[in-house]
């Protein structure tokens, strides 16, 4: 199988034996699906039965190093995933400026401005950039995140506890 070819499905294992399923949809551009079993999953099937939670950028070197296990190939088009064209971008540690800038990312990597109406749908739908540079803080991040996304990366005092409960 292809180690790099978009639809892969991917299982990430995290710590206290949790793993997590990302798609690579196109360069760059992961999907993690609402699924967190304690036992890894071998059926495609059974991973894609799953919406996607969530959408974040990160480099492919877990992909490429053959660091997260491919599970197997999806077609995107009959499985109907795709990146969205919008992520909000916003900064729990400055939400102030996230509503005075009222910024998305675009799925061609360029930021544009969006109307405030725009912008509290794409938050209320946990559609909300992230970029990773290093597969292991993408992990990490997973790891503190997942459960309850997006409620903890909208609230400082909660994203502050966990990155600092996490980097201990």
């Amino acid at each position: 199988m292809s180690r790099k070819k978009y639809g892969g499905i991917y299982e990430i294992a995290l710590p206290e034996n949790k793993y997590l399923y990302v798609c690579l949809i196109e360069r760059l551009h992961f999907g993690v699906f609402d699924i967190c079993p304690d036992k890894p999953i071998n059926d495609v099937g059974e991973i894609l039965a799953h919406p996607i939670k969530l959408y974040q950028a990160c480099k492919e070197t877990a992909v490429n190093k053959r660091i997260w296990r491919l599970v197997g190939m999806a077609d995107l088009e009959q499985a109907g995933i795709s990146y969205p064209e919008l992520l909000a971008i916003y900064l729990a540690w400055n939400k102030t400026y996230s509503f005075e800038q009222l910024k998305a990312m675009k799925n061609d990597g360029n930021p544009v401005a969006i109307s405030r109406k725009e912008y509290m749908d794409l938050l209320d739908k946990g559609l909300i950039y992230g970029f990773f540079s290093d597969y292991r803080a993408f992990e990490q991040w997973l790891s503190l995140f997942f459960a309850d996304y997006p409620a903890g990366v909208l609230d400082c005092k909660i994203m502050t506890e966990r990155i600092g409960a996490g980097s201990r």
